[in-house]
């Protein structure tokens, strides 16, 4: 780890200080929406809280801060924070609780630490991040059991068509029984860690703010595999921040 443990805390405290002020804006819906030129949606709750994160971070070590919300992109590091501020800003502006707050950090082209808060998950909220191979859930350390099921459950995003997902199962796991389930935003990762799917299938666009804290989880669980549809490694790029098609298959 390129983080010691004290850095890690103070990331985690500011990880629960920025779930509990989107917790707040988003009971009382104090907060105003605007549209971005691709015709994404904004909160007001996004921009202060990228501000937020990011100056913390910044307090915390002289490593770069990638946001979704900031303009620090396209250069070539080795070493960068990738923060998603509100991850489901969609979710969130409608009255939907399947928000989370991301915080990634990449080495090397791949995620070494994430943490990813989901304030309303299981009604008290679910916060879980890792120390090196070591994941925490909560503030208690989690250990993942083998997941085992007669059939794939396959976890994916509520816009992720039923014909693509037939496509992919007849291409990649022929003649297998499956069953689907939907979350939105990085709290898919949370439900395969915790839940009873056991299989992530991954096919909409996305960029790298929104699955690096996430595949932080799973890189060094021995009981997971991370695959490309193209079977490379799942890497991640300062000047490139658009992310693959990929599954995330429990079984293996």
């Amino acid at each position: 780890m390129i983080l010691t443990r004290q850095q890690i805390a103070e990331i985690i405290n500011i990880a629960k200080q920025a779930g509990e002020i989107a917790k707040n804006a988003f009971l009382s819906k104090n907060f105003t929406i605007q549209y971005k030129q691709d015709g994404s949606c904004l909160t007001s709750v996004d921009t202060y809280l990228s501000k937020f994160i990011g100056e913390g971070l910044a307090k915390i070590s002289n490593i770069p801060v990638i946001c979704e919300e900031n303009n620090l992109r396209g250069l070539n590091l080795d070493s960068f924070f990738l923060v998603d501020p509100i991850d489901g800003t969609n979710q969130f502006a409608s009255g939907n609780s399947e928000f989370c707050i991301n915080i990634a950090l990449i080495s090397n082209n791949k995620p070494v630490f994430g943490a990813i808060n989901a304030p309303f998950m299981q009604l008290k909220g679910i916060l879980a991040y890792n120390y090196g191979e070591q994941i925490f859930v909560n503030d208690a350390l989690f250990l993942p059991k083998k997941k085992t099921a007669d059939r794939l459950k396959i976890l994916t995003s509520p816009r992720t068509s039923n014909i693509d997902i037939a496509n992919f199962v007849d291409c990649f796991l022929p003649k297998s029984s499956y069953q689907i389930s939907t979350m939105s935003s990085a709290t898919k990762f949370l439900q395969l860690l915790l839940g009873e799917e056991n299989f992530y299938l991954h096919l909409r666009a996305s960029m790298a703010w929104d699955i690096a804290s996430g595949h932080a989880l799973f890189i060094y669980n021995q009981q997971a595999k991370i695959i490309t549809l193209n079977n490379n490694e799942l890497l991640y790029f300062s000047d490139n921040l658009q992310n693959p098609s990929f599954f995330i298959d429990m079984m293996r």
